[in-house]
């Protein structure tokens, strides 16, 4: 799970996730996604987010390569 990420959504509101997602030029349901484990950015889409981040709040830090090499959620087959 994309630690860093679900971080990063427990202190954003609603509307800064939502224009993270449009920034990073996503939906809302696919950073979410990312967010719990269930999806690993491409490397593009990794870049954008990492620099929408800092768009949307200066404050929060986020490099892309936690988020490409970020496990994935297991699930129960």
């Amino acid at each position: 799970m994309s630690s860093v990420l679900l971080s990063i959504r427990g202190v954003m509101s609603a509307d800064e996730w939502r224009r993270l997602a449009q920034l990073s030029g996503t939906s809302v349901a696919y950073l979410n996604q990312m967010a719990l484990g269930f999806r690993r950015p491409s490397v593009a889409m990794a870049e954008r987010i990492e620099e929408a981040v800092s768009k949307v709040s200066p404050t929060l830090k986020l490099s892309k390569e936690s988020l490409i090499f970020s496990p994935l959620r297991k699930t129960n087959s």
